[in-house]
């Protein structure tokens, strides 16, 4: 029996134990695991996956902070107008009516999948608008029943990007083929083709949505038609601008999004249009910027516990005041987090650094385990070691 070999083990890892650094590595090793099964595992399970539990992201705890400050920036770029309630007839009268005003663009949030008596009237009108945008479908065959008599017509893709079914909407997808463009993205070129060209130039798959703090100015259409809104105040409010005509009210296209439960799908491509004309872009740090963030953070925490458990004058509050220095840092985090998405539009996701902050604790309490079981592990590998050493000798022997 190597018990000799086994003792001097022991030894060793009993002074290991008592280094700084090995404890810290140790501590910050089982955060990282924790950390990572928590985020990418065990939240994206069918546990969590109960009315978008499972659908919720750093990024979206900054957009409430950001957009619940009491700042509001109105849009001066882009019009909506609400069409709830308004048959074929009026939306083409309506159409008629905002083109007179001369805006930069219009776009109809609209599918039209059946016939009517007064499509010819509709036809004539979309075709006399040269600055008209439809809406398209890029997954459906079927759109617009007589789109192939609307030669002089743009048409923009109005699909929403989810990472999951009734998901939030926090990204849209500027191009969806070579020649099929999202709805605010041709928009954008109407009103103002070097932020479209800007928006190609990035050349991203997806871009991220800017929600905080804007408004737009809204009109209902049943007013302009009813002629509560005159003609010169109209064309005041809508000239050279972008003018989004779409239902405000619809049950069936109200979205989740990060500031808003409910939110008309229109209100959001009105977010994608100023997001492209403003140039507001959200960039992101990479995922290895945000995880080498947290294992430094994880290095300090675990560092600042072992100090603080082999500290004398706080021997009596170590618990207390590693709570207090984990609150410090995530209050810290948050602020930073949320300052640098509102004022600069830069995401940095600290998702990973909050977990292992709040995880530091489990895993200092889980360290000591996992040093018995390491222990044991080794003691089996030298037992297995000598004796099968042991076995082959005899068998060489014989």
């Amino acid at each position: 029996m190597p018990s000799t070999n086994i003792q001097q083990v022991k030894e060793y890892l009993n002074q290991l134990r008592t280094k700084v650094w090995f404890r810290v590595i140790t501590i910050s090793l089982l955060s990282f695991a924790l950390s990572y099964s928590f985020l990418y595992q065990l939240i994206s399970s069918p546990i969590f996956a109960l009315q978008n539990g499972n659908d919720y992201e750093m990024s979206d705890f900054y957009n409430q902070v950001a957009n619940n400050r009491p700042i509001r920036s109105l849009n001066k770029d882009i019009v909506i107008v609400g069409i709830d309630n308004c048959s074929r007839l009026d939306i083409a009268n309506l159409v008629d009516i905002i083109n007179f005003t001369q805006p930069a663009a219009i776009g109809l949030d609209v599918f039209f999948t059946y016939t009517s008596d007064v499509d010819s009237t509709l036809i004539a009108t979309f075709n006399n608008t040269s600055n008209l945008v439809l809406a398209y479908d890029a997954y459906q065959e079927t759109n617009t029943i007589f789109a192939s008599s609307l030669p002089n017509v743009h048409w923009g893709s109005i699909n929403l990007i989810a990472k999951q079914a009734l998901g939030t909407i926090r990204q849209f997808r500027p191009q969806f083929n070579d020649s099929l463009y999202a709805f605010s993205a041709i928009l954008a070129q109407l009103k103002d083709s070097t932020a479209f060209a800007q928006l190609l130039q990035r050349n991203n798959t997806l871009e991220t949505i800017c929600y905080p703090s804007i408004e737009f100015e809204q009109i209902n259409g049943i007013d302009i038609l009813n002629g509560n809104i005159n003609l010169f105040e109209l064309e005041e409010i809508l000239h050279n601008k972008v003018v989004l005509l779409g239902d405000t009210h619809n049950p069936f296209d109200q979205h989740e999004t990060p500031i808003n439960h409910n939110t008309p799908g229109i209100i959001i491509n009105a977010h994608i249009l100023s997001t492209i004309l403003d140039h507001s872009y959200i960039e992101s740090t990479p995922i290895y910027v945000n995880w080498s963030i947290a294992i430094i953070i994880s290095l300090i925490l675990s560092f600042s516990i072992v100090k603080f458990q082999q500290s004398n004058v706080l021997k009596s509050y170590t618990t207390f005041a590693i709570r207090i220095f984990q609150l410090v840092i995530i209050i810290l985090f948050l602020y930073i987090g949320c300052y640098i998405f509102a004022q600069h539009h830069y995401y940095c996701n600290f998702a990973p650094s909050l977990t292992m902050i709040a995880l530091g604790v489990l895993a200092v309490a889980v360290e000591p385990v996992v040093y018995l079981i390491l222990r044991y592990i080794i003691k089996a590998f030298i037992i297995l070691y000598f004796y099968s050493k042991k076995l082959v000798a005899s068998i060489k022997k014989k």
